[in-house]
Order: structure tokens, then C-alpha cells, then sequence
């Protein structure tokens, strides 16, 4: 009897091991693994280019204090040199400071990349006066296009500054369409930056009734053929643009595009760009 007692004493462990597991034993490495790698909820479109924008920020002001501090490093030295009355080394760093200053340095961002999500809400007098201005700048009769350029980069500012002062005005939406309106222009032919402006016009009011999502569509089709992204926002404005016309025009280019194989999943992916039903 006690030999089947010391017999069975490790199957009855086993089988108590398998009840505390599920039945399915204790976990392996394998299942550990995936459990860790599990994904995290998913982050809309819109946080992850705010996410990013704040890395890229991160960096850019990293690479700027580098080069300020390389700058800095080589006027001290070329001090040092003609104190010491070192001249051949100071004629090199002299050298090498005019070599700087001919190098070619870039900002990176604009400022409207670092705008957060903004909810336009507010009736501000003083917002819809720089709107006003930014209009009349915009709808000026210029007699040449240098002066008409001139007029257009006047409204810009403007607009900004509406942005930037007033971000909880009724009308950012507004000024946001208008700067994409202008960087679509002729006269700026930014048409990245015109798309992420007509972007934010429909994000931060989704329920606008400006053709946003239409002409962003528009210009990732024809100016910057991002055939994928230019499928979503068809779809969008298919769905939510006010104008008759442009919704039917976006559904008929939507169907072009699917059938080249773009925009198969559009509608999962474009769920946080929808208005909301509040």
C-alpha cells in the first residue's frame, strides 16, 4: 500500500498542477512571450503625428544645441590661438569658422507642428478680427503676382496668429482651411503643408462644413500621390462633406482607387477621424 501510495504521490501532483494551470500545464516561454508582447490599445492617427512631432522636437533642438555649442567651441579656440599668439593654428580655425558659416542649416518644423488638438469653441472679438484681416489680405486685388504673393504671406501670418493666441477660438477650423487654401497656391505650392492644415480643419471640428477632408484628399491624389491616404479621406468626404457634387465626386474617386487596391480597410482605419454623433 505504501509503495502505491510513493507511486501515485507524483501523478496526483501533476494532476493538481494541471487544475492550477487550466488543465493546460504551467505556461511556457513561448506562451510567456506573447502575452508580453500583446499589443497596447491603439493610438489614433492624430496622436501618433503629435507623438511624433514631439520626438522629432526632442531631436531637432538636440541637433541645434550641438551646433551652437560646435560654434561656440571654435570662437573660443580662435581666442585662445590669438592670445597665445599661435598663428598658423588660428588662421585654421579661422578657416574653419568661415567654413561654418556658409553651411546650409534648416529649422526642421513649422510652427504648426507642434500644435496640439484644439477645440474651437470660443466666440473671441479679438480672434475674429485677425480672421477678418487675414480675409481681406486673402481676397485682395493685387495688379502683379509679386504683390499678390506679398498680400497672400500677410494673410498667413494672420491666421497664425489667430492660431496661436486665440486656440480655443470658434474659427482656428477656419483659419486652418484657409492656410491650407494658400500653401495650395501658386504662389506657395506647399502642398504638404496645405494638406496637414485642411487636416486639422476637420479634426478639430469634424463637424465642419468646409470641404476639408475633399481638398486634402485632392492634393495627397494629385500633388503628392499618397494613393492610400488620398483613399481614406475620399472616403470621408464620401461620407461627411456637405456639398452633393463632392461627396459623389469623392465615392466615384474612392471606387477608382480600391480598384488599383488602395483603401481595403479604410473604414477601420479612418474611425477617429469621424464626427462625432454627440
Amino acid at each position: 500500500m505504501k509503495l502505491r501510495m510513493l507511486w501515485l504521490g507524483p501523478l496526483f501532483v501533476l494532476v493538481c498542477t494541471g487544475l492550477v494551470f487550466g488543465g493546460e500545464g504551467p505556461p511556457s516561454e513561448k506562451d510567456t512571450a506573447a502575452a508580453e508582447a500583446e499589443p497596447k490599445a491603439k493610438e489614433s492617427g492624430i496622436e501618433t503625428r503629435h507623438r511624433l512631432a514631439g520626438d522629432e522636437k526632442v531631436l531637432v533642438d538636440k541637433a541645434k544645441q550641438s551646433r551652437d555649442e560646435y560654434h561656440s567651441a571654435l570662437k573660443e579656440l580662435k581666442k585662445f590661438y590669438e592670445e597665445s599668439g599661435n598663428y598658423p593654428r588660428l588662421k585654421k580655425v579661422r578657416t574653419e569658422l568661415e567654413d561654418l558659416e556658409l553651411v546650409r542649416t534648416s529649422d526642421y518644423q513649422n510652427w504648426e507642428d507642434l500644435i496640439g488638438h484644439l477645440k474651437p469653441e470660443k466666440d473671441i472679438p479679438e480672434a475674429r478680427e485677425l480672421y477678418e484681416q487675414g480675409e481681406g489680405l486673402r481676397n485682395a486685388i493685387a495688379i502683379s503676382s509679386r504683390k499678390k504673393e506679398a498680400k497672400l504671406k500677410e494673410a498667413v501670418v494672420k491666421y497664425r496668429q489667430l492660431i496661436e493666441q486665440y486656440p480655443d477660438s470658434e474659427l482656428v477650423d477656419e483659419a486652418a482651411y484657409r492656410l491650407g487654401t494658400i500653401h495650395s497656391t501658386i504662389y506657395f505650392g506647399n502642398y504638404w503643408r496645405a494638406a496637414k492644415f485642411y487636416q486639422y480643419c476637420f479634426e478639430w471640428n469634424p463637424k465642419t462644413e468646409l470641404q476639408a477632408r475633399y481638398m486634402a484628399a485632392q492634393i495627397y491624389r494629385r500633388k503628392l500621390h499618397e494613393y492610400e491616404e488620398a483613399a481614406k479621406l475620399y472616403w470621408l468626404s464620401s461620407l461627411y462633406t456637405v456639398r452633393f457634387d463632392l461627396r459623389k465626386d469623392a465615392k466615384r474617386q474612392f471606387k477608382l482607387l480600391e480598384r488599383e487596391g488602395y483603401g481595403k480597410d479604410v473604414g477601420e482605419k479612418s474611425e477617429e477621424s469621424k464626427p462625432s454623433k454627440e
